[in-house]
């Protein structure tokens, strides 16, 4: 079994230790990126991240968003998000964004407020090829009862290219949106062999493309 696939497993049916699990898998892979012994910064703001996920009991919203990404990219869909979760350091080291804010100097604040204590504002691009896969996939992990969907709906603006869902855990809301985009992106790595990951976004013959 993969890492991939475990950590999927360890979320899913070990959901009611969501406090204990979000720690785990967060430590673990900043080990992996920085090595045991983390740096004042790095230990310093995750645990400021931690703490106020914890304290605030957001850390299911966090882990069901990474099971959501994980499964997609399983099926071999990239998945882009919306709004400020870039600015989490906890969301990056859990693969719901691809972007360190270590790196860009982001704020949580402006994700998480001057308290901290917002509750996350995330929503998902998926492809729409999968999102109903991904519900079901959820529904079968965590319970038909436990994952229900509340709404689904085209976005009136692009009715072709957004398809709004809103999956709904306990009390908590998940908003994906279904898009043509990472269908696309799908058929483009099969058609080249290319691994859209393996792309240097930074270099300039890329860019010029």
């Amino acid at each position: 079994m993969n890492d991939n696939r475990a950590n999927i497993e360890l979320i899913t049916t070990q959901i009611k230790n969501s406090k204990e699990i979000i720690k785990k898998l967060c430590y673990n892979k900043a080990y992996e990126l920085y090595g045991k012994k983390l740096s004042i910064e790095v230990k310093n703001r995750l645990d400021l991240e931690l703490t106020s996920i914890v304290d605030n009991n957001f850390e299911t919203i966090y882990l069901i968003y990474s099971v959501i990404v994980r499964y997609s990219n399983e099926l071999g869909y990239k998945v882009s998000y919306r709004g400020n979760v870039g600015n989490s350091f906890v969301a990056y080291l859990l693969g719901i964004t691809n972007i360190n804010p270590l790196y860009y100097n982001l704020s949580f604040e402006i994700f998480a407020g001057k308290d901290y204590n917002k509750e996350p504002d995330i929503e998902l691009n998926v492809s729409s090829r999968i999102q109903t896969k991904i519900f079901k996939y959820l529904q079968e992990k965590l319970g038909k009862d436990k994952i229900v969907c509340e709404e689904a709906n085209l976005n009136n603006i692009d009715k072709i290219n957004n398809f709004r869902s809103i999956w709904k855990f306990e009390s908590y809301k998940f908003i994906i949106w279904g898009q043509n985009n990472p269908t696309m992106i799908y058929e483009l790595e099969k058609e080249t062999n290319t691994n859209s990951n393996d792309i240097d976004m930074e270099d300039i013959e890329t860019l010029q493309l």
